[in-house]
């Protein structure tokens, strides 16, 4: 007999609390089978999801949490990696240019909506999960939240060109040692997450700088083309879910 779907959701949103809330991949396996094993056994006697987690689900994540250690170094690892990650993807057009410059400016900017998108995302997540929300409310919320990252970015680089600060340039050889190790980065990011979201990102930050290097397209529709394939993206994404989502119910 497999899980009703509310049970499913249950799980997974369990799972992201957890994970949000910095503990141990094994640890979190562990609750998540013994939860499901419970949840099943329920089900099969005719029981109601609330005779296990109870009417607050908020309560009963808060409880499993509460009794599992928190492990720190793969919190600031993961923290460290979703930077090193973005930041990564943030410069590769550049690198494709054979030229790594950026103002004082761009960089503190970059590294500011970095952080601020890491802490509104593991809050919205972690509140949503604790909420026990459906998957249809959760992509909403991440949607925005992707789409205010794109418009800040975006008016980052605008800015950037209306604010005078110093510039840093890296050119040709160092620019291409630098592409090699940040692709070596992002492939095992890749790899350890098992998905490959950031590769598709890179190629979207890089198309439209290569279309301006062989159109001669001015920065505007350069930034205009990267918000739209964006755009485009986190569009294709909710779909994809959305038709995974109706696959298993």
């Amino acid at each position: 007999m497999a899980l009703s779907k509310e049970s499913e959701q249950f799980l997974s949103n369990l799972r992201v609390y957890l994970m949000t809330s910095g503990k141990k991949e094994e640890e979190i396996l562990r609750v998540i089978e013994k939860v499901e094993h419970q949840l099943l056994e329920a089900e099969q006697e005719g029981k109601s999801i609330q005779s296990i987690i109870g009417n607050s689900p908020e309560v009963y994540m808060k409880a499993i949490g509460k009794e599992m250690k928190t492990d720190m170094k793969g919190t600031v690892f993961v923290c460290l990696s979703i930077i090193a990650g973005a930041f990564s993807i943030a410069i590769f057009p550049d690198i494709v240019r054979g030229e790594l410059a950026f103002s004082s400016f761009r960089l503190v900017g970059m590294i500011s909506v970095f952080l601020l998108f890491i802490a509104i995302f593991v809050l919205i997540v972690k509140n949503l999960s604790k909420q026990n929300a459906p998957d249809v409310k959760a992509i909403a919320y991440i949607f925005i939240t992707i789409c205010l990252l794109s418009v800040l970015f975006v008016s980052v680089f605008w800015l950037d060109d209306h604010i005078k600060t110093p510039i840093w340039t890296i050119e040709a050889p160092f620019v291409y040692i630098i592409g090699i190790v940040i692709t070596a980065i992002l492939i095992g990011l890749s790899w350890w997450t098992k998905t490959w979201i950031m590769l598709m990102v890179v190629v979207i930050v890089t198309i439209p700088e290569l279309l301006q290097n062989i159109f001669l397209f001015s920065d505007e529709i350069n930034l205009y083309m990267t918000l739209a394939l964006f755009i485009s993206f986190q569009i294709g994404i909710v779909f994809i879910m959305r038709q995974s989502n109706k696959k298993t119910s």
